[in-house]
């Protein structure tokens, strides 16, 4: 079901655009695969600083804004599915009133993409990096900078609509490795049916 998120969200996408008569949207999609597959290549090589950081790990945040937010929920469903991980998500301003208190005793993923909606979590990713032990975070921005933060950098400046729903890769890997350290089956999650049957 890993793949179902990226494929549906990109064939919404592709078919609004298409319905809409958005032209520049559709030629946005040219090459898309290549950016996917930059993104898997920048995630294998930085999971060896973060699957070690996060393998003990029993909670974590996942945050988005805009575009992002889908995002983080379904990289929070990937880590308690898969992982066994319980991941709560959260619109990023939405974290600041509450869970940003227990910052400092879970690790958090954030998803951030250069959007409109970057003005206003800019100063919240620094808030957390200056609280949080672990910050994991997503970015196209070529703005962050941070030697504590893990960082898996998505170089492009496609839509960011586009690239949200590539966003989750990195995570999905997470989530893959970390069930396999703990000898889960990621492709057969405890308790979960691939299909739902209505009765």
């Amino acid at each position: 079901m890993t793949k179902t998120f990226v494929n549906l969200a990109l064939a919404g996408l592709y078919l609004g655009a298409d319905i809409s008569g958005n032209d520049r949207l559709i030629d946005e999609f040219k090459g898309l695969d290549r950016i996917a597959s930059d993104i898997l290549e920048v995630s294998k090589k930085v999971e060896d600083r973060s699957i070690p950081m996060l393998s003990g790990e029993n909670s974590i945040y996942c945050i988005g804004e805009g575009v992002c937010y889908g995002s983080a929920r379904e990289s929070a469903i990937k880590l308690i599915e898969t992982s066994r991980i319980l991941a709560s998500y959260f619109h990023a301003m939405e974290f600041r009133h509450g869970p940003i208190a227990i910052a400092d005793e879970r690790p958090v993923i954030a998803i951030v993409l250069r959007d409109p909606a970057w003005i206003h979590i800019e100063k919240l990713v620094s808030d957390i990096a200056s609280i949080a032990s672990k910050l994991i975070l997503i970015t196209n921005s070529e703005e962050y900078r941070s030697d504590d933060t893990i960082l898996y950098k998505i170089d492009s400046d496609r839509n960011a609509e586009l690239l949200a729903a590539l966003a989750v890769i990195p995570v999905q890997r997470i989530a893959y490795r970390i069930a396999l350290s703990r000898g889960f089956d990621p492709d057969r999650p405890r308790h979960l049916s691939r299909y739902i049957k209505l009765a």
